[in-house]
C-alpha cells in the first residue's frame, strides 16, 4: 500500500542515514516478546564492519 502511495508523491520517505545495528534493535525490540511467548530462539549475526543505509526509520520499522 505504501509503496503506491511513494510513486504518486503521496508519502513523504524521510531518509537518513542509520547504522544498520540500530534498524535490528529497533526491529528486534518490537518483536522480543512475541518470540519469547512463542517459545522461539532468534539468532542474529551481523558484520564486524558498521553498515550504513540512507533509509526512512518508520517504514523500515513497519516491515518487522
Amino acid at each position: 500500500m505504501d509503496v503506491g502511495r511513494i510513486t504518486q508523491d503521496k508519502l513523504e520517505l524521510r531518509r537518513e542515514r542509520l547504522s544498520l545495528v540500530t534498524v535490528r534493535n529497533s526491529a528486534l525490540d518490537s518483536v522480543r516478546t512475541l518470540i519469547a511467548q512463542l517459545g522461539h530462539e532468534l539468532t542474529v549475526t551481523f558484520p564486524t564492519e558498521p553498515v550504513l543505509v540512507n533509509a526512512d526509520m518508520t517504514r523500515l520499522s513497519q516491515c518487522s
